[in-house]
């Protein structure tokens, strides 16, 4: 969905792209042709270039019908190209996120709000936007768009900035279009020279327009992509600015700053019981006092049936999950059971700051570690461990139907952000 361009400025954005390509169509594909059509023919091309209110008319209505063409090709095209250039041509730009990423950036706008923007604006896209970033960019811009038309029904001065930003992202890449179609008008041109004109004077026009628009070209696919993360840029600080309008039509954004992390009061005293339970249960062993392993995985298979949390607990860390909690930002600890959070286990997230270690304690699991192009799995069984790196993308998986219990540590579990779609 693209919001449509109004006014005299919105004309011009769809129009000057679409002039240009038509009179590089002119110039280098139709015009010499008009010269082996017959008198007919002949004629109107006088006519065109003796009568300029006629010029100009068709200039402006064939050249706004070519600009609407235009500005229907994909605008993530070009992005993805851009991104891909930059990459490839700077090694300060290389990796990073802004590169990496596909629109609306999500991992991106996610470090930058928690380690660059105020708190209250780093908890507004977590709660808001955080869970709907996806490599399929199509949902992307559903939820994008999505927040754009509320921008706009509540916010006009907002709304201006924001159809501007797209706009110019929209005019330049409607630009590039023109320019790379343009410039294989001028190479076919300049073949049809050497072929058929034997190396004719006239070739060293479209010689120089080719070499012009390339370098355009370039220019273009050097900066698009930062281009459009300022477009996201806008986009945020609009609805930040209306985070109030997103809390009444919405339910979970809230503006209001929250202290450190707890989870909902329910999970809480889910979680307080079955930690309780387990003790119970553990209690009529001749080993007591003591909470067993398989009592506490026991319960977590059991309970996690029909309270899925219930499958991954943690037992010490940042966030408070139960009384019987070792609260510290410096280590989290925790125990997960599959298959029963294979859902979450199975997320593709890397930790920027955190280091974790896998340790198997019951079965086998299969772990899943990417890095750049470098794809590794290992098999995990009970005894096993793994260090995974800061950065490094993984996820776990069961092995086979085999059931497994495995405990995880991580460093720094409060620092932000803590996980990052990959």
């Amino acid at each position: 969905m693209n919001f449509p361009a109004s006014g005299a400025r919105g004309f011009f954005e769809i129009l000057m792209p679409g002039v240009f390509l038509l009179i590089n169509l002119l110039v280098f594909l139709l015009w010499p042709c008009l010269d082996f059509v017959g008198d007919d023919i002949t004629g109107t091309k006088t006519l065109f270039i003796t009568n300029q209110a006629y010029s100009w008319a068709m200039i402006i209505c064939f050249g706004y019908l070519i600009g609407v063409v235009l500005r229907l090709f994909r605008t993530q095209w070009v992005d993805d190209l851009s991104g891909w250039i930059i990459g490839l041509s700077s090694s300060k730009h290389r990796g990073k996120q802004y590169i990496r990423d596909r629109f609306f950036y999500g991992n991106w706008m996610e470090t930058k709000c928690f380690e660059r923007l105020p708190a209250g604006a780093a908890q507004f896209y977590e709660k808001l936007w955080r869970d709907k970033f996806a490599d399929n960019p199509i949902g992307n811009t559903t939820f994008y768009n999505f927040c754009k038309s509320i921008i706009i029904a509540r916010d006009e001065q907002s709304a201006k900035e924001v159809c501007a930003a797209e706009a110019m992202s929209r005019f330049i890449a409607g630009s590039m279009f023109a320019l790379l179609i343009a410039t294989l008008l001028a190479v076919l041109n300049i073949l049809y020279d050497v072929l058929f004109l034997a190396h004719s004077r006239m070739m060293v026009v479209p010689i120089v327009a080719a070499i012009v628009y390339v370098v355009l070209i370039t220019g273009i696919l050097l900066h698009f992509r930062f281009i459009r993360c300022k477009e996201v840029d806008t986009m945020f600080a609009a609805c930040f600015a209306n985070c109030k309008a997103f809390e009444e039509l919405l339910p979970y954004p809230s503006c209001k700053l929250s202290p450190p992390r707890l989870l909902e009061e329910e999970q809480y005293r889910d979680r307080e019981a079955l930690v309780r339970d387990a003790w119970s249960k553990s209690r009529g062993e001749p080993s007591a006092p003591a909470v067993r392993l398989d009592d506490l995985i026991g319960l977590m298979r059991e309970r996690s049936e029909t309270k899925p949390h219930l499958s991954c607990m943690y037992f010490a860390g940042a966030d408070v999950d139960h009384p019987y909690f070792l609260k510290d930002e410096m280590l989290a600890i925790g125990l997960a059971v599959l298959p029963e959070d294979c859902e979450k286990a199975g997320q593709h997230k890397r930790h920027p700051h955190q280091v974790e270690v896998i340790f198997v304690l019951r079965g086998k699991v299969d772990l899943h570690l990417s890095e750049g192009n470098k794809a590794v799995d290992k098999v995990l069984e009970a005894g096993d461990y793994d260090v995974i790196s800061k950065g490094v993308c993984h996820w776990i998986t069961q092995h086979g139907a085999d059931e497994a219990a495995y405990l995880f540590v991580k460093t720094n579990p409060a620092k932000e952000p803590r996980s990052q779609t990959c």
